[in-house]
């Protein structure tokens, strides 16, 4: 039994349509997001399971239960927003036991849930702090510890990491990890980052104008796009136009380099970049532009190659796809 089920469900703003999914499941323990661009209805559609957004039609099915028109706080579902939300007067130990404090959960019960919540956010001495005593991603780690602390059926994660700093926030990433390899806990996660999504999820579903364009794991996701869309939004991908009129789709990291003589039409470099942890490589060839991305520099003569060299323009058409 799946976890999430999506049945029919559509929503629509002022007679503009902004969902639209047929069927989606999501399985026990999985770590599943939805990624596209804003406006592309993710959020609507995680708030959609949260309960607060009522669709137009359709059906909300958690853990084989229709919850369509059931209240949110009647869901058992854990959420962290982009904004945490903490309350400043509390404590953190009586921010996270806030909800449980509501619900009449015992205190000696309460207060052995937050403690041991803290531990599992590896913030187990910060009970008696303050949130304006906390670092962004310390407060991540709190709100993130008062959704679980009701042990949800379901945690969902509206762009959590989109208020941190980059170095932060593949940190971050890694704790998510960590806390649902811990918990098994089924997650929903909203990211327009690609590559939060392809590091974080089991499976993604690739959405575009209130529809799912394409739902596969990172690597299917990556390596197979289904669509010239999902092609060129999830990661760079070179565009190529054939004598057909067909559209190729090439990652710049599958493209090789190699030295003109003999080729009828050789590339031109027209730029490099050292991205880091790759050298970018744009060339020129038949009128458009394709990108090679290589680990070392490429190298012609014992010299490194650079804007204005003729090369040739190699990869494997298995490492493509093509699309009429």
């Amino acid at each position: 039994m799946a976890a999430v089920r999506i049945e029919g469900l559509s929503k629509s703003f002022n007679g503009h349509t902004v969902l639209d999914i047929e069927a989606l499941d999501i399985q026990n323990g999985e770590f599943f997001a939805l990624l596209g661009p804003s406006g592309c209805g993710k959020t609507t559609t995680l708030r959609s399971i949260a309960g607060l957004a009522e669709p137009d039609r359709g059906r909300i099915v958690i853990g084989g239960h229709d919850v369509t028109t059931v209240p949110t706080a009647a869901r058992n579902l854990g959420m962290v927003f982009q904004r945490y939300a903490l309350f400043p007067h509390l404590t953190v130990a009586e921010n996270i036991g806030y909800g449980l404090t509501e619900h009449k959960v015992a205190p000696s019960e309460r207060d052995a849930r937050v403690a041991d919540t803290l531990a599992l956010v590896g913030l187990p001495d910060f009970g008696a702090r303050y949130p304006h005593q906390l670092s962004g991603g310390e407060q991540q780690r709190i709100a993130l510890a008062r959704a679980i602390v009701y042990r949800p059926d379901v945690l969902l994660l509206d762009e959590p990491l989109s208020n941190l700093d980059a170095k932060l926030r593949v940190t971050m990433r890694a704790e998510l990890k960590r806390l649902h390899w811990s918990l098994a806990l089924t997650t929903v996660f909203v990211t327009h980052d690609q590559q939060e999504a392809l590091a974080l999820s089991d499976r993604i579903a690739v959405m575009r104008d209130g529809k799912i364009e394409q739902i596969g794991t990172p690597s299917q996701i990556y390596e197979q796009p289904a669509s010239i869309y999902v092609a060129d939004f999830v990661g760079a991908t070179n565009l190529l136009r054939d004598d057909g009129g067909r559209t190729i789709a090439i990652k710049p990291e599958r493209v090789r380099l190699a030295a003109a003589s003999g080729v009828d039409e050789p590339g031109v470099i027209v730029g490099v970049s050292y991205l880091g942890s790759a050298y970018s490589y744009l060339i020129s060839v038949r009128g458009q532009q394709i990108e090679a991305r290589t680990a070392q520099p490429v190298m012609f003569g014992g010299r490194a190659a650079t804007s204005g060299d003729t090369v040739t323009v190699i990869f494997d058409p298995r490492d493509a796809r093509v699309f009429p």
